[in-house]
């Protein structure tokens, strides 16, 4: 695991194997990260031609927070400073580009809304 800044984790936290965070990340109390799970910062500035597709430097700081009662299904990759509302669902393999509304079940490629819990 890498963390720029920090990992700040609550109570009843639970992990599993193979976590990638690039970001500072805020999980709640009573979250399941599943494995495979990936917390990505925000995507990468393409320069014009001729000019390096990396100066060095910093990228923006990007901050991801788990409110809390979360699940993270096994390789959910979770891009960009977002926060995903507490008792939302991530489902297994989704691209989280967005905040994620209290009490909601999304998943997919983008994610999106599939219930209300």
């Amino acid at each position: 695991m890498l963390s720029p800044n920090f990992f700040r984790a609550g109570n009843d936290v639970r992990i599993g194997s193979d976590l990638l965070c690039e970001v500072d990340l805020t999980v709640g109390d009573g979250v399941l990260i599943s494995s495979r799970v990936c917390f990505i910062g925000n995507d990468h500035v393409i320069p014009p031609a001729g000019q390096p597709i990396y100066p060095g430097g910093g990228m923006p700081e990007t901050h991801i927070r788990l409110a809390g009662d979360n699940l993270i299904g096994n390789g959910a990759i979770i891009l960009g400073s977002v926060e995903i509302g507490h008792g939302a669902v991530v489902g297994a393999g989704s691209l989280v580009l967005h905040d994620v509304a209290p009490d909601t079940i999304v998943a997919g490629r983008p994610a999106r809304v599939i219930r209300t819990r």
